[in-house]
């Protein structure tokens, strides 16, 4: 049986309102966990750019629990894969658990997630959804068809996947050596390959507050996840180009065999419709293209991935450039 230190690892952005309250509820969860599994516990929390009081919220738990909480504060909005990978950066613990702030993600799975880390040798416990909560039909579909690609034409499962993890120590070293800037975290923790195990997942009501997780963010990350698990996009270009290049010999041929039996060459609307038709095939090729110039172009600027303004240690308060 394994026994080692927890780090919770949650991204934030505009939790202010109720995060004070998710604490508490996180915190009594993560004291009620067996001795035998932990040597004790700390909380990475990361404001991914906030608008509203979640800063001063942290900065309000860390006064209160200075020996458990560290927390960031981007000096932007860099985004919740961003967030993830700051608090994994920061977390010094034998494992880590990643999940959301405002308890969609039940603190009370814990439990299990430790146990098979530690009665199993379990280096990635994935929480998977077992229904999909009060998301729209909108938002289900653009889901329905991302898991779809996802599954088909990347090779990665991802249906129900969540981004609530146990992952071992071993785990968070080998992410954090992956060198690309645009990052689908579930995605990656699952290309890697080691031992994993799953628990259903009922999504829960948010503690307060909207998701700031809108369809537009999903089709980016959509993109984001596609293009970096599959090239199969620019094979569909090619597939395309190919089929296109075929219908025009064949009617060349047709053109060719009606010019020489003399009758006359039909078809102008016709022709119209396929010019149409090839110039749109050109534009969503160069879409396609475009989009992997753009992660070319992303990668090879090499930023980072996030700027920390503000960050409090355990005991102590820093400001940092990152």
């Amino acid at each position: 049986m394994r026994k080692g230190k927890l780090s919770l690892v949650i991204p934030l952005y505009c939790e202010g309102e109720h995060f004070s309250k998710t604490f508490a509820v996180i915190r009594e969860t993560v004291e009620q966990l067996p001795e035998a599994y932990l040597k004790g516990w700390e909380c990475v929390l990361v404001d991914d750019g906030s608008t509203d009081s979640t800063w001063q919220s942290l900065e309000s738990l860390a006064r209160d629990y200075p020996e458990q909480v560290r927390a960031l504060r981007f000096s932007r909005n860099f985004g919740k894969e961003a967030a993830i990978r700051a608090g994994l950066e920061h977390a010094s613990g034998d494992l880590a658990i990643v999940m959301d702030g405002d308890l969609q993600h039940p603190p009370s799975l814990m439990e299990d997630m430790v146990g098979l880390w530690a009665d199993h040798d379990i280096d990635v416990v994935n929480a998977v959804k077992a229904d999909r909560g009060r998301e729209s039909l909108l938002y289900r579909f653009f889901v329905s068809c991302f898991n779809f690609l996802m599954t088909h034409a990347a090779g990665q499962h991802v249906v129900g996947d969540s981004d609530y993890k146990l992952i071992d120590r071993k785990v968070i070293d080998a992410f954090l050596k992956l060198g690309e800037r645009r990052t689908f975290f579930r995605g990656l923790i699952n290309w890697m390959g080691f031992r994993s195990a799953t628990i259903p997942l009922q999504v829960q009501e948010r503690a307060a507050g909207q998701t700031k997780f809108k369809v537009g963010s999903l089709v980016r990350l959509g993109l984001t996840a596609l293009t970096s698990f599959s090239t199969i996009a620019l094979h569909f270009v090619t597939a395309l180009g190919i089929l296109s290049a075929l219908v025009s010999a064949l009617l060349g041929l047709y053109t060719l065999g009606a010019w020489w039996s003399g009758r006359a060459v039909e078809g102008f609307t016709t022709i119209i419709l396929l010019q149409l038709m090839v110039g749109s095939i050109i534009m969503v090729a160069l879409g396609i293209i475009g989009e992997y110039l753009s992660i070319i172009y992303i990668e090879v600027k090499g930023r980072p991935h996030y700027f920390v303004a503000e960050s409090i240690q355990p005991e102590k308060k820093n400001n940092l450039e990152s």
